[in-house]
């Protein structure tokens, strides 16, 4: 299969090069110092705040990883050469998609070793770990094919870097930006913010909403990416694709399920609860007492 082998290709030279090894190195420095500079000081058996940290960090790596899929070859010729090859559009970009996502499955792996002395430390509660490596595979696979996008439209490298910087520190960013915009748009701009999806994910819950979020923004980078590479009625098609996903996004708000993975259900209402809330009749409100002794969390 022509995918398989272009995925296979790309992996190669990703680990061939001193690119990985860096990168690798840079996320493992960064997300390793902010991690354990402060994990002693709460207290905690909990990786919530490494989780916390990836989004912004994966805004500038994956660019920088996923910069060079398209523009080297756009730079130094070598994309017209594979074009006479027997592979289409679709495989090229699908297969360096796919390397792209196992390179960041690598970093990632490389951290397991984290939870792990955690639990050598304290009570780890594994259902949050769990849907915090799911969560940063989703938000590692949809910022790769962000940054695919980037790398299509240029032959420049650092144009790309600096374009998919740009598209995933924006969509981190958004939800710290709701100020900005009025009350009656709140809801929708929040949605499109990537960081609230991975949060609710990190935490341990696995909501259908937010998975289609990240499928979308994947099947969103990736067409613009063909249409960038064709170069043929891109705009109209693009912004069509959009009020697509747009609308699936839409249906899938009100028609979704959510998995509660953490200890307890604590996310989740219990039965009980359940049947007593369903039978209300006017709003319910809820006071919540804190005190100065409350855990960070």
């Amino acid at each position: 299969m022509q995918i398989v082998h272009i995925a296979r290709k790309e992996l190669k030279d990703y680990f061939i090069s001193p690119i990985a090894y860096i990168v690798i190195a840079i996320f493992l420095l960064l997300i390793g110092w902010f991690f354990f500079a402060t994990f002693f000081l709460v207290g905690q058996a909990s990786m919530r705040s490494f989780f916390s940290l990836l989004p912004a960090i994966f805004s500038f790596i994956i660019p920088a990883v996923t910069m060079r899929l398209f523009s080297e070859e756009l730079n130094i010729g070598s994309y017209e050469t594979l074009l006479t090859l027997p592979v289409t559009f679709n495989d090229i970009i699908i297969g360096k998609f796919l390397a792209g996502v196992l390179f960041i499955g690598a970093i990632l792996l490389s951290t397991l070793s984290y939870p792990l002395i955690i639990a050598g430390l304290g009570d780890l509660a594994w259902g949050p770990v769990i849907g915090g490596y799911l969560g940063a595979m989703l938000l590692g696979a949809a910022f790769t094919a962000v940054g695919i996008f980037a790398s299509a439209l240029t032959r420049n490298q650092i144009i790309a870097f600096i374009v998919g910087t740009i598209i995933c520190f924006g969509l981190t960013l958004l939800n710290n930006m709701l100020f900005l915009f009025p009350d009656t748009l709140l809801k929708a701009v929040a949605f499109f913010g990537a960081s609230t999806h991975f949060e609710n994910i990190a935490k341990g819950i696995i909501d259908s909403r937010d998975i289609l979020y990240f499928i979308s923004i994947m099947v969103v980078g990736l067409f613009g990416a063909n249409l960038a590479m064709q170069n043929r009625g891109k705009y109209l098609k693009f912004i069509v694709y959009i009020v697509v996903i747009v609308l699936v996004n839409m249906v899938g708000s009100t028609l979704f399920f959510r998995i509660d993975l953490t200890r307890d259900g604590i996310y989740s209402l219990s039965p009980e609860s359940k049947q007593v809330v369903s039978t209300l009749t006017e709003p319910l409100t809820i006071k919540v007492f804190f005190t100065k002794n409350l855990p960070p969390p």
